[in-house]
């Protein structure tokens, strides 16, 4: 019978995360081993980071959701949906300080919090399959972004959104990966 530190060590050796883990690995190496003069630095890996940290935070907010037993196909269109929202009330809040971007945010989550709403009672109360739902919700939330801007890219958000945030490093972290990395451990 195998004692406790075996049976852990089997334990992570078989686990997904582990397999995860290795498939990573490869791939850093593949890509290293191809590009080794631009893949494995780390301006490069850093700019992964704050690709990923969007996606992050939607599958922080997408896991709850699956711990539950359920299923949510609009969280793309409630993101852009949100984006759209927020660019339109900073510019029309005007200015390039923290109030503006406040705003924006507050904007943001209203809208969220909207389509998260209509979500909810649709399967909650109105006994809809939630995979329904999330499904029509997406097309409806990406739809009336497309609508509000249409299809015109809103350029003149804030300098102080797209530079300090967007773009913007804290001791040579990106502020994305940043804010990513909170939102998580929290």
């Amino acid at each position: 019978m195998p004692d406790g530190g075996t049976r852990r060590l089997s334990a992570i050796l078989g686990s997904q995360s582990l397999a995860l883990l290795l498939v990573l690995f490869v791939l850093v190496a593949f890509f290293s081993l191809m590009r080794p003069d631009a893949f494995p630095r780390i301006a490069n890996i850093l700019n992964m980071a704050t690709d990923a940290s969007i996606l992050l935070v939607l599958a922080v907010g997408g896991t709850y959701v699956i711990l539950t037993g359920g299923i949510d196909l609009s969280i793309n269109g409630v993101l852009v949906f949100s984006g759209v929202i927020a660019a339109h009330a900073m510019v029309w809040t005007g200015g390039d300080n923290p109030p503006t971007l406040l705003v924006g945010l507050v904007f943001a989550m209203l809208a969220g919090a909207a389509w998260g709403a209509v979500n909810g009672f649709l399967i909650a109360k109105a006994r809809i399959p939630a995979l329904i739902v999330t499904l029509g919700t997406m097309g409806m939330s990406l739809g009336s972004a497309l609508l509000i801007t249409r299809g015109i890219d809103i350029s003149d958000v804030p300098d102080s959104l797209v530079v300090g945030i967007g773009s913007g490093r804290l001791m040579g972290v990106p502020v994305l990966v940043i804010v990513t990395a909170v939102i998580v451990i929290a």
